[in-house]
């Protein structure tokens, strides 16, 4: 079966080439698939950023802002000379302009993207560390404690390239999981293999990014369940580090907040009623809720990845089965010609 490479024109326009696209032979369905993708996605990621930086940038009020106020005031009581507003920097907080707002927001924004684009891994880390617990060294998952791990783990010197867990996504024993699962049209998609160190170079996330890049152009409202698969796993990654964010927030504030208790006991000569304890119980009250969240995230943020590669592994796998002149994941795009 010979094999010729595929144009611009051919991959872009499958209409021209005889592909039908609606019963009628028009191109409304994909017109009306592509117009959806275009007002969706967008949409998906902007909230994606927006709501864990709205979520740091909310809670840093109780954490930080509200012990800081009553410390300001505690100084301004002390030396009423200093030219410290405390007031106007609670009013600004609590009941805030239309300008007040906007910065917020933009604040949020920027806040949400820092977080929005680090790197999962690391929370996949703790995520897989927690999930597996005594189930570590298990050879199960497509994450494995093999020979290569372990003597990594013991001496730092493996034989072969190692590291603590080789939680690099996509995974290094993803084909040898895939297997065990009985899902063996997958693992063979799959080109390279935890037990073979000579197919480690083939590795890479690009794999999966070039499968996700073409079934974008043949299947563009089916990509939508693998975007939403992914924004999943993005908004959890970044509310993860919003969380870790807030925790160290939190520990500050909880310590400004027995300052201010300290302070003002020393300065009023009186322990009764406690002074200011909700400087102490507001930072109190996010550490614990920011724990939970980071906890509650790491519970599950493994097993949506593992989900994730799976299911763009399953969508190429049965697009080559639509359409099989396609090649949809293999190294170089190639239409086969059928006569």
């Amino acid at each position: 079966m010979k094999q010729v490479k595929t144009s611009k024109e051919e991959i872009s326009n499958p209409v021209e080439n005889g592909e039908k696209l609606s019963p009628n032979g028009s191109k409304s369905v994909v017109d009306l698939q592509g117009s959806l993708r275009d007002f969706v996605l967008p949409i998906v990621e902007f909230l994606g950023i927006l709501v864990p930086g709205v979520v740091f940038i909310f809670a840093l009020i109780p954490a930080i802002i509200v012990p800081t106020v009553n410390v300001l005031r505690i100084i301004e009581g002390m030396q009423p000379k200093l030219p410290i507003n405390s007031e106007y920097l609670l009013t600004i907080v609590l009941s805030p302009s239309v300008g007040t707002i906007l910065l917020l927001a933009i604040f949020s924004y920027v806040f949400g993207h820092m977080f929005f684009r680090q790197d999962p891994k690391i929370p996949d880390q703790q995520s897989f560390k927690k999930v597996n617990k005594a189930e570590i060294f298990k050879e199960e998952g497509p994450v494995r404690m093999c020979e290569a791990e372990i003597e990594y783990n013991k001496t730092k010197k493996p034989k072969i390239p190692a590291d603590e867990h080789n939680l690099e996504f996509p995974y290094r024993y993803l084909h040898e999981y895939l297997n065990d699962r009985g899902m063996k049209h997958l693992a063979d998609i799959v080109p390279w293999e935890g037990n073979n160190p000579k197919s480690y170079s083939k590795r890479t996330k690009h794999f999966i990014n070039v499968i996700k890049v073409r079934l974008e152009f043949l299947f563009p409202y089916q990509f939508l369940r693998i975007q939403r698969n992914e924004a999943h796993v993005r908004l959890m990654s970044s509310i993860w580090y919003a969380s870790k964010s807030l925790i160290s927030a939190s520990i500050i504030g909880c310590i400004i907040g027995v300052l201010c208790i300290v302070a003002h006991m020393y300065v009023s000569k009186s322990s009764w009623p406690i002074p200011y304890i909700g400087s102490l119980v507001l930072p109190v009250s996010v550490l614990a809720l920011a724990v939970y969240s980071k906890r509650n995230i790491e519970s599950f943020l493994h097993y949506q990845r593992i989900r994730e590669v799976v299911f763009i592994l399953e969508a190429a796998y049965f697009a080559k089965k639509i359409k099989p002149e396609y090649d949809f994941y293999e190294q170089s795009l190639v239409i086969q010609n059928k006569n």
